[in-house]
């Protein structure tokens, strides 16, 4: 059975790509938000994350999070729709690099 399909993709914001990812994760920090939508940051570009009422409410700018969501057509390019927003802020990131460093040798 080919669950492919059910997958968030782990991605830079830079590396989406609009024309064949559909499911991707970002790590990233809120810069701004604007009504329901969070605009998240990864140093490696910015996206708009449309999300709940309740996740807007629950998120923060400044705040680390990981963004579960589907890339959705817009006129100058996509954007995401927020399925799951985790608060990532007592993530170390120094081990995290670490660790996603030995993860991507293995590929």
């Amino acid at each position: 059975m080919d669950c492919s399909g059910n997958v968030f993709v782990e991605k830079n914001i830079r590396e989406i790509d609009a024309s064949s990812d559909v499911k991707v994760r970002v790590l990233g920090t809120v810069v701004s938000k604007v009504d329901n939508s969070i605009f998240v940051d990864d140093g490696t570009g910015t996206v708009q994350v449309a999300v709940s009422q309740d996740m807007a409410l629950n998120v923060s700018e400044s705040q680390l999070v990981r963004v579960f969501g589907r890339l959705r057509l817009s006129g100058d390019g996509f954007d995401l729709y927020g399925e799951i927003v985790q608060n990532m802020s007592k993530l170390n990131l120094k081990q995290y690099g670490v660790v996603m460093g030995y993860y991507n040798e293995m590929d």
